[in-house]
């Protein structure tokens, strides 16, 4: 049983509250929505090469606004880019409704996400870098994917059955008004700026040569696991939404079991943490070449939720470490000092989605999806780097 010390740092910071409660009612609005587009994309007709280059622009656009991102935290605050990018956000979910009707390429459609998250993502790292503390931030960053997590394994069994009894019409609307409330909670406390100005000389990406392998690693196993691994199993084994909703929160479930003990490993030993994690989790990749059942799915996934719990809470807290620039133990060869904390943000969000969009394209390439997946278990092993 927790003490309620424990308790207190993980939720004696009225900052990280709100961010748990924002985080988790975007995450189960996204949730039930999100792991379907992909398939509905190619059942309306569009190519997997098609899918797979708009969300290639999705993150090359991302990329490409990540400056523009970090001069609006600047300008305007983090949490009122929070709330710009829900407006970009809910466009794209209606455009993605009204596309059988609009006379409109799906890649000005992809650009809308790219814009979000470019906005978003710079806001909520930069804000959850500023509140969160190096000594309790692993259990910090569990608590976080917990209340996240609970929400997400509703959401795509949820979102499956609205999308069988009602379709995208009523989804969409619940998803809308989940995105816009899901911004209140940041604005219950004052706004946090955070200076900026544009100058890449600093940046020294070279010196940052396995900082920067890492965040590859990273934007390459994740468009894997968020895009082609969804469409391979509807195509190739499920081929029903309630399913493959029902797969994803089973995965998400283990990843919830699994959480504390990475997020309690991760306070005692960051990189043993991310070590351990990013080497299974690359074994489980390479399981996934043999899938051929519905039970193996199950298995396999649940698996995943597992290894990923501790591959990405270590990788997290490390990144906020170094973020923070906490102590030279926690920055290798000191090599980040000198990088304001959202300078190290942009390099972060600038490399992850490009590394994803460079796998989406080369994939274009390949008519056998599962090769993918073997780039996902090499790329599992860049975040030993870290």
């Amino acid at each position: 049983m927790l003490k309620v010390h424990r308790l207190w740092q993980v939720f004696g910071s009225r900052e990280l509250n709100e961010i748990y409660v924002s985080m988790a009612l975007k995450t189960f609005a996204i949730s039930m929505v999100s792991i379907f587009v992909p398939i509905y994309l190619v059942n309306l007709g569009y190519s997997f090469v098609q899918v797979f280059i708009y969300y290639a622009v999705v993150r090359i656009v991302h990329a490409l606004f990540v400056v523009a991102a970090a001069k609006t935290v600047a300008k305007f605050g983090l949490k009122h880019a929070i709330l710009f990018s829900m407006s970009f956000l809910i466009l794209y979910y209606l455009a993605l409704y009204y596309l059988p009707v609009l006379n409109i390429s799906i890649y000005w459609i992809a650009c809308l996400f790219g814009i979000h998250n470019a906005l978003y993502w710079v806001g909520y790292h930069v804000d959850f870098a500023r509140s969160s503390q190096k000594i309790h931030r692993g259990m910090q960053i569990g608590a976080l994917y917990v209340f996240s997590m609970l929400f997400m394994i509703l959401g795509p069994v949820l979102g499956g059955l609205i999308l069988f009894v009602s379709g995208f019409k009523v989804l969409y609307s619940l998803v809308f008004c989940l995105l816009l409330f899901s911004v209140w909670p940041l604005f219950l406390s004052k706004e946090i700026f955070e200076s900026f100005e544009l100058g890449f000389s600093r940046l020294s990406l070279r010196k940052r040569f396995r900082t920067l392998l890492t965040f590859v690693g990273f934007g390459i196993e994740h468009t894997v696991a968020t895009v082609i691994w969804p469409i391979f199993l509807y195509f190739q084994i499920v081929s029903d939404f309630s399913k493959l909703g029902l797969i994803s929160s089973l995965s998400i479930l283990f990843s919830v079991v699994f959480v504390y003990f990475a997020a309690k490993f991760a306070d005692y030993k960051r990189r043993l943490a991310l070590s351990f994690g990013a080497i299974l989790n690359s074994l489980v990749w390479i399981a996934r070449l043999f899938v051929t059942t519905t039970g193996q799915v199950y298995l396999v996934d649940s698996i995943y939720g597992s290894t990923r719990s501790f591959m990405y809470i270590g990788f997290e807290a490390i990144f906020y470490d170094k973020a923070n620039h906490v102590d030279s133990k926690s920055v290798a060869s000191l090599e980040e000092k000198g990088l304001k904390l959202i300078e190290y943000v942009i390099i972060r969000e600038i490399t992850m989605p490009l590394a994803g969009a460079l796998v989406l394209v080369v994939m274009c390439l390949f008519t056998n999806l599962s090769i993918s997946f073997l780039v996902a278990a090499g790329a599992s092993w860049l975040f030993v780097l870290f």
